[in-house]
Order: structure tokens, then C-alpha cells, then sequence
């Protein structure tokens, strides 16, 4: 498989005329032997230790020159944090971004909930959309909207022998015209080792745009939500083009240490 990227790469960027001398030299090449590079040809090589690639260009035929970094000027460096099982505690791991390429993480994730662009160029935060995208079924369970450099997306994965411990839930919806109703569910998938799209209803609360659009829901003592477990607030709007604004707030709590508090 080397060899033939080798001829491969041999073979893109030709010049003028040039594409009978690399094929004659492909054809006579053993399986051991790559075709010669031609002067001026250009590839590019990923550098995992910088916040881009290396372009090398060549001096002479087959000879490479020295490698220019080539670094992008919206987000470079992203931390995101999620749950690698469901009976371990939420971690972190930091990637470095290849402009719309993708990128593979290290290790694998059962569920990745939260993103933040740390380093980037001088154009913006992220110019385009991010997403964490499972290799598996294609889910999304965190997005980053341009320009923004964080996901907002009200959805958190709690692993086993931990509690999300909710303060509250909130929302707003803003519509110019037509009065609409929209109400918010907050769900909780009580067994996401098993299946992760069928959810039981916590809380709703519905608004209408004709009074009060907005509302803010508090929990005294805190509803303890048991992992694991997958929490999300839903919303859905009588109108299209509607803007819904909402979250939940709380704390994670690791059940043996909470059991062993006096009092």
C-alpha cells in the first residue's frame, strides 16, 4: 500500500507533457520501488505536533526541500469533554484541527457533550460549524455554531455511580411576527448503554409569544437525575423561524462520596 501512494503522489501534480514519463516509470517500477518525484511537484504531510501542515515543495527531482508550515486561520486547537464508558467519569482530550478536514480522536467516547475552540487564526474563532460525529450510527451530540467558539447545546451524559444534581431549567423564544406557542421538554435516557434515542419526560413547560416568553423553572432541594444516564432539554415551536434560547443547571455528585457526608 506504501509503494503505490508513493506512485501515487509521483503521479499527481503533473506538468505539461509529463504524463507519459510517469506512467512509463510506474509500469517499470517493482513493487519495492516508488517513481521518481518530478521537480516542482507539491505534497502535503500533517504534522501532529503543530496546528497545521507541512508543505514541502522539491528542489530537484526527487529530492524534497524544506517543509513550510502552513497554518489555518480560524480554529486550530479544540478541547471537548464526554464520557469514554458509561461507568466512567467525564474527561477531556484536546485535538488539533485540520481546516474542514476530519479529525479522529485518540481514544473513544461514548457520548462527547461539550467543545471548545482553544487556540485559533486571526479570521475568527471557528469559521464554519464543528461537529463531534459518532463513527457508528453518524449521531451528533455536540455542535459548534460559527463564530461562536463553544457548543450551547443543552445535553450532558452522566456515567453510573455519579447523580446530576438539577437547580433548575430555563428558556425563551423571540418572534418577530405571529404569536406561537413553544413548549420545552426536559428528557432523561435512563439506560444509554443500551439504546440512545428513546427518552422519559422530567419537566415541561410551554410559553406563548402573546405574554410571557419566557420562564425559569428552579428545583428546591435539587432533583437528583441517577446515571447513567443522557439529559437533554427538547423544544418545540408552533412556527418556523422561531428562536429558542434554553439550558439546565446543576452539579455532577459521585454517589459514594455523597453517601459517606454526615448529616
Amino acid at each position: 500500500a506504501t509503494d503505490s501512494l508513493d506512485n501515487l503522489i509521483a503521479a499527481i501534480n503533473l506538468a505539461a507533457g509529463s504524463g507519459t514519463k510517469y506512467a512509463a516509470a510506474m509500469t517499470a517500477n517493482s513493487p519495492a520501488t516508488s517513481a521518481t518525484v518530478g521537480a516542482g511537484d507539491t505534497m502535503i504531510v500533517y504534522d501532529e505536533t503543530s496546528s497545521g501542515g507541512a508543505s514541502t515543495s522539491t528542489v530537484t527531482g526527487g529530492t524534497w526541500g524544506g517543509a513550510i508550515l502552513v497554518v489555518g486561520t480560524s480554529a486550530r486547537t479544540l478541547r471537548f469533554w464526554g464520557l469514554k464508558t458509561w461507568a466512567s467519569a467525564e474527561t477531556s482530550e484536546d485535538i488539533l484541527l485540520r481546516g474542514d478536514v476530519a479529525v479522529t480522536t485518540t481514544t473513544t467516547w461514548v457520548i462527547i457533550h461539550r467543545m471548545e475552540v482553544l487556540t485559533s487564526g486571526t479570521t475568527s474563532r471557528n469559521a464554519g460549524i464543528i461537529k463531534a460525529t459518532a463513527t457508528t450510527d453518524a449521531t451528533i451530540t455536540a455542535q459548534m455554531i460559527a463564530l461562536v467558539g463553544k457548543t450551547k447545546m443543552a445535553i450532558m451524559g452522566v456515567p453510573s455511580g455519579h447523580t446530576f444534581q438539577m437547580t433548575k431549567y430555563y428558556g425563551s423564544v423571540i418572534k418577530a411576527a405571529a404569536a406561537l406557542r413553544c413548549e420545552f421538554t426536559l428528557l432523561k435516557n435512563p439506560e444509554p448503554d443500551v439504546q440512545t434515542t428513546m427518552f422519559n419526560e422530567i419537566h415541561d413547560w410551554a410559553v406563548d409569544t402573546t405574554g410571557d416568553n419566557g420562564f425559569e423553572h428552579h428545583f428546591s432541594p435539587p432533583n437528583p437525575i441517577a446515571g447513567p444516564c443522557i439529559i437533554k432539554l427538547q423544544a418545540n415551536s408552533s412556527a418556523d423561524g422561531t428562536t429558542v434560547i434554553g439550558g439546565f443547571c446543576g452539579a455532577v455528585t459521585h454517589d459514594a462520596l455523597l453517601a459517606q457526608t454526615p448529616g
